[in-house]
């Protein structure tokens, strides 16, 4: 005869028997999601955050740990969910839900730095209290009839909530991250890859426009191709300050033009021109005051202090001259009854400033007129001069 107590202990073996290997299958799947999801996001898009992170906990500065920091990350988190499992026993469908706490750990981690404001503790609240709502309103674990797909159904959107959370509160901002990589690239004296970094956005700012001119300053490159990147119509200012070392994973001293130089942001112009007045002969210093000329739009100034870091200039020759000093001297000379120096200028640089002007003098409206010339000549020092 069979007794109830046997007959439910048969009944309960033979539902653990069904569903035993598709669960462990299923939990696997989202370890495995939740792992390669946190890793390669770590890796590959919050590395310099992680990096800076590190150098605000530890004032040390080391922008090569990216790697070893997402890998413990990842298994701390994971360490979390299997935490916040024992306590729960989220299993089947609601397997994924004690990854919310992981989730919102991952969140933390990267949404914090720089800092830390009053609109950082909405969304992470909101993910709080989703995590209880869900874990203690959550559905039946198993229904008679499940099999592997219809319990991995909710098990993926919970999993897809967590990844949109996390993209969502990261620190996203493009500016930041372009500033972090330049950075890391000019630790390795990679000069090119660190002027690719952002070229093709329209993204700037005073610190991000200072570390592109360390770069094209160490490359050699500063006269040649500052004006290709866009620049903020107030910046004028082309250095890194004590004031910026909060958001540097490199120390300021490395991110110096030339040794001992890193003047304060009030007095920055000022610092210059008294370094420039001492100066006896060419060095990085001369092309960033030449370059801040440029930018305040200075060019009889210009035109006096090139010949002393550039030599004589002659009626003809000027083709050794750096391409933004080029066309400073064409603007320059158009603009001026009685220029200092008469560059002449090449048949094609002739050519282009014509072009150039009478492409600007088309459109009547200003902003189609600068949209327009910028396509062509964004890249110029005549398209800063006249439009930014």
């Amino acid at each position: 005869m069979i007794t109830p107590t046997h007959y439910i202990v048969v009944r309960l073996r033979i539902f653990i028997n069904r569903f035993r290997n598709k669960v462990r299958l299923l939990h696997l799947c989202n370890y495995v999601l939740f792992i390669l999801f946190c890793y390669i996001f770590l890796l590959n898009m919050e590395s310099d955050i992680l990096a800076l992170s590190f150098h605000k906990l530890t004032k040390h500065y080391l922008p090569d740990i990216a790697g070893s920091c997402a890998l413990l990350f990842t298994l701390l988190f994971t360490f979390v969910h299997v935490g916040i499992n024992q306590l729960l026993h989220l299993k089947g469908r609601n397997h994924a839900i004690s990854f919310l706490p992981s989730f919102l750990c991952l969140a933390c981690l990267t949404g914090i730095v720089p800092e830390f404001t009053r609109l950082n503790y909405f969304p992470l609240i909101i993910g709080l209290a989703a995590f209880v709502f869900l874990t203690l309103f959550r559905p039946r674990s198993f229904r008679p009839h499940d099999h592997f797909w219809t319990m991995a159904l909710p098990n993926a959107l919970y999993l897809l909530a967590g990844m949109l959370f996390v993209t969502f509160v990261s620190n996203t901002d493009d500016r930041l991250h372009y500033e972090l990589r330049i950075q890391r690239h000019l630790q390795r004296n990679q000069y090119v890859q660190a002027m690719n970094i952002g070229a093709r956005s329209l993204t700037s700012g005073r610190r991000l426009l200072a570390l592109r001119a360390l770069t094209l300053s160490r490359a050699g490159q500063m006269g040649e191709r500052l004006f290709e990147y866009p620049i903020d119509s107030a910046t004028t200012d082309l250095f890194l300050h004590p004031s910026d070392a909060g958001m540097m994973i490199l120390p300021p001293d490395s991110l110096m033009p030339v040794p001992g130089f890193m003047p304060t942001e009030q007095n920055y112009l000022s610092e210059l021109e008294k370094s420039i007045q001492q100066l006896r002969s060419k060095n990085a210093l001369a092309d960033y005051w030449l370059c801040t000329l440029l930018l305040q739009k200075r060019l009889d100034d210009f035109a006096q202090w090139l010949p002393r870091f550039y030599g004589v200039i002659t009626n003809t020759s000027g083709n050794h001259l750096p391409r933004h000093y080029r066309e400073a001297l064409i603007l320059y000379r158009s603009l001026f009854i009685h220029p200092r120096i008469i560059y002449r200028g090449t048949s094609a640089e002739i050519t282009n400033y014509s072009d150039f002007m009478e492409l600007s003098e088309k459109y009547t409206d200003y902003t189609e007129r600068r949209n327009r010339t910028r396509r062509l000549y964004g890249n110029t020092y005549w398209w800063h001069y006249y439009f930014n």
